[in-house]
């Protein structure tokens, strides 16, 4: 969190897309959630990043995201300026889902018995847009 504000303090037009591939990444992500930091930044509810993390906040992750993120954009970027940051994150969690079909299983059996900090799943990729 500390070095995305001190980027944005010294260069405000700045915009961040990141990708956090790692166990607990969305644990490190979840500053964009919160009231308090929202506030000590003052975006109201919008970054001016774009973030996606591989894991929830107590979960293991996989590293398989990041490749087909990168071919996501790849592909967006040799086709024309059309695509958003969203369409290249969708895609990629398309393919990511198609791939992890066992993953997907798994997490859904586990989905209603999960408690916080023994989620009982893993690999839950999520995309967090911010304001471009």
């Amino acid at each position: 969190f500390q070095s995305f504000h001190t980027v944005l303090q010294r260069t405000p037009h700045r915009r961040i897309v990141a990708v956090y591939q790692a166990c607990l990444s969305g644990g490190a992500a979840s500053f964009m959630d919160m009231a308090s930091f929202q506030k000590y930044c003052g975006v109201e509810r919008v970054w001016p990043i774009y973030l996606m993390v591989t894991s929830g906040k107590y979960e293991s992750s996989t590293a398989t995201f990041l490749p087909l993120w990168l071919r996501a954009l790849d592909e967006a970027l040799a086709t024309g300026p059309t695509a958003t940051l969203g369409d290249i994150y969708a895609r990629a969690e398309a393919q990511y889902w198609a791939e992890n079909k066992g993953l997907l299983k798994h997490n859904a059996s586990f989905a209603s018995t999960a408690t916080g900090r023994n989620p009982l799943t893993l690999g839950s990729i999520r995309g967090i847009p911010g304001r471009f």
